[in-house]
């Protein structure tokens, strides 16, 4: 569990970080990520966002964690707080999530993100 902890937390500072190679090598090709305003994006898209300063993350942090592992897949859930950039208006983030990552040759990677507004 820890490996997957460490992971995320990876994930995380290369999204601050705008990070588009260390972000990509830990999402997954077939990546969904579904953003709390109900809009899905790919991998692809998601770079993008990121990488076109659409959206800048200044803070994210994870709490209430709750991970369980069924063979190679874990099931990630918890809180995430911070404050993110949108489309050059600051927002705040406090989120439930769930997002479900997988062991490959790479690593674990990211499968699937949801997260929904509190």
């Amino acid at each position: 569990m820890e490996k997957l902890v460490k992971a995320d937390a990876a994930r995380i500072q290369a999204m601050i970080d705008a990070n588009i190679e260390g972000l990509r090598g830990l999402l997954h090709d077939n990546l969904s990520w579904t953003h709390s305003s109900g809009r899905t994006d790919d991998k692809v898209a998601l770079l993008a966002v990121i990488k076109s300063r659409e959206t800048v993350y200044k803070s994210l942090a994870v709490s209430d964690r709750k991970i369980t592992m069924h063979d190679s897949v874990y099931i990630y859930s918890g809180l995430v707080e911070g404050v993110a950039e949108v489309n050059g208006i600051e927002k705040q983030i406090r989120n439930k999530f769930l997002s479900v990552w997988v062991k490959s040759t790479n690593g674990l990677q990211m499968l699937a993100w949801q997260s929904t507004g509190l």
